[in-house]
């Protein structure tokens, strides 16, 4: 059995709660990314972290320590999450850094692959063009609250 694990975008699924619905669908189908996996071998999860986030200068720390967590249970191999491998600027280095700190594991782009009757690339702009309108949509904020309180003074 293989032991896999994926590695999500913090943005999608703590922001905006993705339930990574289509990564684990492609895990139990074994298509897409997965099918790699033979059938006799099968593919267990093994978990799901998240990115430590866009760039800071301790991104790189962040993921060896989640990336080590799962080494650690037996991972042999880290799907990156198609949201990663198609809205993340970072994921070449990310790639490389885990690559180079880790390479008794293979990094693999991708999870899913586009819904039937779309291609990648549409995909992939539907899903940049959406995602940004979620994350930066107007809402209101702690400031917002602070402000209507004293307000009320």
């Amino acid at each position: 059995m293989a032991n896999v694990a994926i590695l999500t975008c913090s943005n999608l699924t703590q922001d905006l709660g993705c339930p990574s619905y289509q990564c684990m669908k492609a895990i139990r189908d074994g298509i897409a990314r997965f099918d790699r996996y033979s059938d006799e071998e099968g593919v267990e999860l093994f978990g799901i972290i998240n990115c430590a986030g866009c760039p800071t200068a301790v991104v790189p720390e962040k993921l060896f320590e989640r990336v080590r967590s799962l080494v650690a249970t037996g991972v042999e191999a880290v799907h990156l999450s198609t949201c990663m491998t198609v809205l993340c600027p970072f994921k070449k280095k990310y790639l490389k850094l885990l690559g180079e700190k880790f390479p008794e594991v293979a990094f693999v782009e991708g999870t899913h692959d586009a819904p039937e009757g779309a291609t990648a690339e549409e995909m992939a702009e539907t899903m940049k063009t959406g995602i940004k309108g979620l994350l930066t949509q107007p809402r209101m904020s702690m400031a917002d609250v602070i402000g209507m309180t004293m307000n009320k003074e």
